[in-house]
């Protein structure tokens, strides 16, 4: 059976580009939005273990895809150079990133350090000169129950909102967008003891929106679900988010993230009919620009509109 959901948009996260030159890229992203989808969040960034963009030529295997002058490593002016037909996001990492030497736990920049604060701030600048319509901040925004014992930190939902606070006053009118974990709309008690994440918090500090990364095969196995209760959690958490809908983009999984295998298209389906059409979007990822996903995006979009 069928529906159509009248308002909500649809967005691809793409985590690798397979296209090997530009114009192949560009005419990519026009058969996706004859499709019906109406952006794209576009990695920006190359951390190790990051897929690679195969735009040619690539000229470090760390660093970003947009020229700057904080003398980060460019992998290919890949932004810089893009003509998108499709409203474009830019999903730029803030506390992992390989190529800066800066303090850090493990493998996270300390974001009380005036240095990696400023440089960062820095690199979020130059991004927001590019030619896109929003930012979209990596998950990596968090600070960890492990970290906040060892520097003894408090209050740090407080140290994250003044980031998010001060990325907006750079980025001005472009839309900044957080990744939220899935655990956080459910209780700001939780997400700030595991994250230093909260809605309102977040929102308040100047994000215009959110991405909840809500991930049903990663839930159902964290969380040992069967059928039945995955629902009836995924269903909970969108019931909280209901007082910020126009505010919130819901990110699903077309791929499994443990056997790499596509998703059911009939398990996304039963769960986009838990969201109301006033919610700002729903994206899929993760998208690597390959004929397989394409085809598996326009077998969806056509069940769905």
């Amino acid at each position: 059976m069928s529906f159509k959901l009248h308002s909500t948009e649809f967005y691809i996260q793409i985590h690798k580009i397979s296209q090997s030159d530009l114009s192949s890229f560009e005419n990519y992203l026009t058969d996706i939005k004859e499709l019906g989808f109406s952006g794209i969040f576009l990695r920006a960034f190359q951390n190790r273990g990051d897929r690679f963009h195969n735009i040619k030529p690539i000229k470090n295997k760390i660093g970003v895809y947009f020229e700057n002058n904080q003398n980060i490593p460019i992998i290919n002016p890949l932004i810089d150079n893009l003509k998108s037909p499709l409203r474009t996001v830019l999903w730029m990492s803030t506390r992992w990133m390989d190529w800066e030497n800066g303090v850090k736990y493990g493998k996270y920049l300390l974001l009380r350090d005036k240095n990696n604060s400023e440089r960062i701030i820095n690199i979020f600048k130059e991004l927001s000169e590019k030619n896109s319509e929003g930012i979209l901040l990596q998950d990596d925004l968090v600070i960890k129950k492990a970290e906040e014992k060892k520097f003894n930190i408090k209050n740090k939902n407080l140290i994250i909102e003044r980031y998010i606070k001060d990325i907006k006053k750079i980025i001005k009118n472009k839309e900044l967008i957080v990744n939220v974990y899935y655990e956080v709309p459910l209780s700001d008690k939780i997400g700030i003891s595991w994250y230093g994440q909260s809605i309102k918090g977040i929102l308040n500090a100047g994000a215009d929106s959110i991405a909840i990364m809500l991930y049903h095969r990663q839930i159902k196995r964290e969380l040992k679900f069967n059928p039945k209760k995955l629902n009836h959690y995924i269903k909970k958490i969108i019931e909280k988010l209901k007082p910020y809908a126009e505010k919130v983009y819901i990110k699903l999984q077309i791929q499994d993230f443990k056997t790499g295998e596509p998703v059911n298209q009939k398990e996304l389906i039963d769960i986009i009919k838990f969201i109301p059409e006033n919610f700002k979007g729903i994206v899929f990822t993760p998208i690597t620009t390959n004929k397989k996903d394409f085809n598996y995006l326009k077998t969806l979009i056509e069940k769905i509109r």
